[in-house]
């Protein structure tokens, strides 16, 4: 009876060991995670799998999936898929970025049509170069846009928008304007009051922020599962954009940083204003000011008179003087504070004459100048503003005469023609006085001494001066945030 009672029980024992494990723990493994799928708005659902989530959209047409996330989690969302709607296939997979977390499901749907931005090529090409082994499952996209793109399909639209980000630079949001939901990857902390600049720089704040807002929409969803309000963004969008615009108008009027803080402001109530000294002082340092300006000027140019230089050696001596002239230039300004201007000028002729016993000569002399000067300061719309120049300078002197000898035979006596012209480097400096509309046009007094080195016999005088008014315009005025 007890080797029976063994027996029997040994057969039960194998029986059991034989027996299929229980289905639904073999539907996910112990290490890979469990997709569930959830409705969101209409025919918008949400998938999670884990810490990650993403969306898609069924139409009578088709699926629209936004980023499959991994292989595994694909081709349990594709049966699930297959299950739930049954004969509506995936026809596009948007990626967002091209990070193998996000993407590399993609190769589960290979009769999808994939889509993303232009630059996911580069970046997926620089990540397999130093990850091949991870990156090896992230399919190619030939199908990419620009700066947006619409889908259609199934009576409705999908639209796609490209944004900066220091997570990705192929980045996209996707936009579904039926339920007026926005899914995003990887956002700036627009869900933190007061908002910081301290995870993301101005610039890649506002490329993200201002074209999701101009999006309008009700709802934002994020890759972690969390959301935010879509009016609380355009309030955080309009918030910083004044502040940006009002920085930006005090920055180029040459305002320092505590002078900016210390100003009052029209913004005083809000969610984010608690943050303001913060806010202002990450779009003070982010500021980039680039101001183009073309000017023209009268100006009267002045030589020494009867420099002794000149009118050494003989009786009666006639130089330099006053003539009138004119300038035209093209300023360039960086920041607010430094710039640099290439001016060129050219004058009517100075007349000299000398004369001494036998000798009789008579010259008309014309000069012609470029410069290139670098400036300290810049102009302030509505301020006056005293702007110092120096640099080098070109001198070029046409000079055509005649001289008359008596008491000598020819070829020393008689008439004889006198031609001749050099180029001459210089030192430049001066300063301009410029009165700025706040339209940005400006009246300026320009004020010039200019230094010749080596200058011939037949220059009156190595040095001269330089005084006019004149008129500046911009022609480009790029404030930007970096």
């Amino acid at each position: 009876m007890r080797v029976r009672a063994a027996i029997v029980a040994l057969v039960v024992i194998l029986v059991a060991a034989g027996r299929p494990a229980d289905v639904s723990a073999q539907e996910a493994p112990k290490n890979e995670p469990v997709l569930e799928i959830q409705p969101l708005k209409g025919s918008l659902y949400e998938v999670t799998y884990g810490l990650a989530h993403t969306v898609f959209l069924v139409t009578r047409d088709g699926i629209v999936l936004v980023d499959p996330l991994t292989r595994a989690a694909a081709t349990a969302l594709k049966a699930q898929l297959d299950m739930r709607f049954p004969g509506v296939p995936v026809r596009y997979v948007v990626l967002t970025h091209h990070h193998a977390d996000r993407a590399a499901g993609a190769a589960v749907f290979i009769d999808a049509h994939l889509v993303a931005q232009r630059n996911y090529g580069d970046a997926l090409a620089t990540s397999r170069r130093t990850k091949d082994l991870e990156y090896r499952f992230v399919r190619d996209v030939r199908d990419t846009f620009d700066t947006s793109t619409t889908i259609s399909i199934g009576g409705t639209t999908v639209e796609l928008v490209h944004v900066r980000s220091t997570h990705a630079p192929e980045m996209t949001v996707v936009y579904f304007p039926e339920v007026k939901l926005l899914f995003a990857v990887a956002p700036p902390p627009v869900t933190v009051v007061p908002f910081s600049f301290d995870a993301v720089g101005p610039k890649d704040a506002f490329g993200w922020i201002d074209p999701v807002a101009a999006l309008a929409p009700d709802t934002l969803m994020f890759d972690d599962g969390m959301t935010a309000d879509g009016g609380a963004l355009r309030h955080l969008s309009t918030y910083l954009n004044a502040l940006r615009q009002d920085v930006g108008a005090q920055y180029e009027r040459g305002r320092s940083l505590a002078e900016i803080l210390a100003s009052p402001s029209s913004q005083t109530g809000g969610p984010h204003t608690g943050a303001r000294a913060s806010h202002i002082a990450a779009l003070y340092r982010a500021e980039r000011l680039l101001r183009i300006e073309v000017s023209g000027s009268a100006i009267g140019s002045y030589m020494s008179r009867n420099a002794s230089s000149f009118c050494g050696g003989v009786d009666v001596c006639a130089s330099g003087g006053l003539v009138p002239a004119a300038s035209a230039g093209l300023s360039v300004t960086f920041g607010n504070r430094f710039g640099v201007t290439v001016e060129g000028t050219v004058g009517q002729q100075f007349w000299t004459a000398r004369a001494r016993q036998g000798f009789q000569e008579e010259t008309a002399l014309r000069l012609s100048r470029g410069a290139i000067l670098w400036r300290y300061g810049a102009a302030r719309p509505g301020r006056i503003g005293y702007l110092p120049v120096a640099g080098l300078s070109q001198t070029t002197g046409s000079m055509r005469g005649l001289t008359h000898v008596t008491g000598v035979l020819t070829p020393v006596g008689g008439y004889h023609d006198l031609a001749g012209q050099e180029t001459k480097l210089g030192l430049t400096a001066g300063v301009d006085l410029v009165k700025t509309t706040n339209t940005g046009f400006s009246f300026r007094i320009p004020l010039r001494a200019t230094f010749v080195s080596g200058a011939p016999d037949y220059w009156p005088s190595r040095f001269d001066l330089q005084a006019g008014i004149g008129l500046s315009v911009p022609v480009v005025r790029r404030l930007t945030v970096h």
